[in-house]
């Protein structure tokens, strides 16, 4: 039962005619103890939640610093797209989370593009917007894991620098296939829809 609940009942049974004055003198002894410790308990879970909520905007604070730093060292660039999805592959592979879901084939991932593209869109800007799309949100969770950890945000950095090169080596050696597809892209572009005609039946 809750302490201010008990008090309550405490406080009401002070007013019976038919307790003596020293018990109801020890009734009112034990309903200031009964508010008092529901008076401590409401601080102490007030403390509590104004510790939890400095703690969030702490680490929140510290992702937005893990995510600009993120974003300088490891930007999307259209005019290095190969380079940028080595590095987009290598960020996710040192996450350990395979959040990147890789095509089939390199024709289905062509063919994809070409299919989803906007009428009024090309499916290399499509690629383009997947990409930087997909590198944000890689970048993100590198970053919500920085703000998590209690190590300096520069140590990380220097460690995950020091793990990229043989991250990219092996990701040089075996190409994913979003690799192969995008450099499938850059090299022979997207084929046209094909538009069957229909067979015209002999008369």
């Amino acid at each position: 039962m809750c302490l201010w609940r008990v008090a309550t009942s405490l406080r009401e049974l002070e007013t019976s005619p038919y307790l003596s004055l020293p018990e109801r003198e020890g009734l009112a002894e034990a309903r200031g103890t009964c508010e008092r410790l529901a008076r401590a308990a409401e601080l102490a879970k007030d403390r509590v939640k104004r510790q939890e909520k400095a703690a969030e905007a702490e680490r929140e604070a510290r992702y937005r610093e893990a995510a600009g730093l993120l974003a300088m060292s490891y930007p999307f660039d259209p005019n290095r797209l190969e380079a940028t999805v080595i590095d987009l592959l290598a960020l996710d592979r040192y996450t350990h989370a395979d959040w990147l879901i890789q095509p089939e084939s390199v024709e289905g991932f062509a063919d994809r593009l070409r299919r989803r593209a906007a009428p009024e869109q090309s499916p290399m800007d499509l690629l383009l917007r997947e990409l930087a799309s997909h590198q944000e949100q890689v970048r993100a969770h590198v970053a919500r894991d920085w703000a998590s950890s209690a190590e300096p945000l520069a140590d990380l950095s220097a460690r995950l620098a020091e793990r990229l090169p043989a991250l990219r080596e092996a990701i040089l050696a075996a190409p994913p296939m979003l690799l192969l597809g995008v450099r499938h892209v850059l090299d022979d572009g997207v084929p046209p829809k094909v538009v069957r005609l229909p067979v015209r039946q002999s008369p």
